[in-house]
């Protein structure tokens, strides 16, 4: 039983997020610019990163996902997040992006953001 279930497991797997795997090409998506800005709304303060990415592989890559560290003026770390795009980027094709993050601290608290891509799915996945 724990053999068909494995079996299983692994085939649904594929048929979600088959190879090739972000993984394996971390380099295939770079972020090219970003820029963060501040926003008052009806549910608090937010953080709005926006930015242009880039696919450098042929591979196209939806469901990407962004580490966003942000540090203070005198350079530690005052917060962070993972944020998630559904957007989509062909094979060797641009991208522009915007991601909306729950404020924890003041906006003079925020210094500078660094911006990285921990995950990515490429779209022969069938979700």
């Amino acid at each position: 039983m724990l053999a068909l279930v494995l079996c299983f497991s692994r085939m649904f797997n594929r048929l979600t997020n088959p190879p090739p795997y972000y993984a394996d090409t971390p380099a295939a998506l770079k972020i090219l610019q970003s820029q963060m800005f501040f926003k008052d709304s009806k549910d608090g303060p937010r953080i709005y990163i926006t930015g242009i990415l880039t696919n450098q592989s042929p591979t196209p890559w939806h469901g990407i996902e962004f580490d966003c560290r942000f540090f203070g003026t005198n350079g530690n770390l005052v917060d962070a997040y993972t944020a998630q795009s559904y957007l989509t980027v062909l094979g060797g094709d641009d991208a522009a992006f915007r991601l909306t993050i729950p404020a924890t601290k003041a906006a003079q608290d925020y210094g500078c953001l660094k911006l990285f891509i921990s995950n990515a799915r490429n779209t022969k996945g069938i979700f």
